[in-house]
């Protein structure tokens, strides 16, 4: 197993060399790429996810967190409760919380709601005429590791990454 990164809730998240604060940000060793709103977006979910159900947390305290810069971070938090994936509470005592069970919220939703659909096609190789028809080298080899990496955010929520920052759940006695 990979070890944890102090700045993101799962340790899945890293971003990318060169790419600067709002660059890309790698996973599964750099191979693949989302854009940093929603690995932001994704590490704000879970560190929200792992509060006890009734906390709301802050843009601040997310931020500080999950080391994602504020501005950034009240846009993603805004568009996740546009779509419903969180509510939110004005005033003392108010945040963020989860508007929907964490076992409910898949990766692939976050992708959808934070990214485009440009990103689930992208060119491996950043090539802009590489197309079915006009395929760049890499483009049919890397068709179904691409399609395996979309599966998995399909089956992967934000529950599934909570447990995985977790650890192992003790075994029960009888």
């Amino acid at each position: 197993m990979q070890p944890h990164h102090q700045n993101d809730a799962a340790g899945l998240l890293e971003p990318s060399p060169g790419y600067g604060s709002f660059g890309s940000v790698s996973l599964i060793a750099g191979l693949m790429t989302l854009p940093c709103s929603v690995a932001y977006g994704i590490s704000a979910l879970i560190y929200i996810a792992m509060q006890p159900e009734t906390r709301r947390c802050g843009v601040r305290e997310i931020s500080s967190s999950q080391g994602i810069p504020v501005s950034f971070l009240e846009k993603i938090l805004q568009t996740l409760r546009r779509y419903g994936l969180l509510r939110s509470a004005r005033g003392t005592g108010g945040g963020y919380q989860l508007a929907r069970p964490a076992h409910t919220i898949s990766l692939i939703e976050v992708v959808d709601i934070l990214g485009t659909k440009a990103d689930r096609q992208e060119c491996l190789l950043r090539r802009h005429d590489c197309t079915q028809d006009n395929p760049c080298p890499l483009h049919y080899r890397w068709a179904d590791l691409k399609q395996q990496f979309l599966e998995r955010l399909e089956n992967t929520t934000v529950a599934d990454l909570v447990l995985d920052q977790r650890g192992p759940l003790p075994a029960r006695l009888p």
